[in-house]
């Protein structure tokens, strides 16, 4: 896991900063549980709201969102992409290929940023 500062542009109003970002990377193996839920769940009740309308995202491999609590805007982003050694089909959905949790590489990234 790495904690660091980085360049931020809040996408609805284009207001461009600094913001704290977590990451961190593991593998299906590493993560049992669907941290995306989990993390979902959990920011509520520490005050944040979500606003999945103008930051939600979905898509076979990750999901995206968004929480706001005072003048605090955090971003959520939960992700994975098969291991090098997977050999999943070019030419098929990668729905279709046979991944063992350890060929999972999932990357979880939280932005916190103060919204001017």
């Amino acid at each position: 896991m790495t904690i660091e500062t980085v360049s931020f542009t809040e996408r609805v109003s284009g207001a461009a900063g600094s913001a704290c970002r977590v990451h961190g990377t593991g593998t299906g193996a590493t993560y049992i549980m669907d941290v995306f839920s989990a993390l979902t769940s959990l920011l509520p009740t520490l005050g944040w709201t979500e606003d999945s309308m103008n930051y939600g995202a979905c898509g076979p491999t990750g999901m995206a969102t968004g929480f706001t609590k005072g003048g605090a805007i955090g971003l959520l982003a939960v992700g994975w992409r098969p291991s090098a050694n997977a050999n999943c089909p070019k030419d098929q959905p990668i729905s279709m290929c046979p991944l063992t949790p350890e060929q999972k590489i999932y990357t979880v990234t939280i932005q916190v940023a103060e919204q001017e």
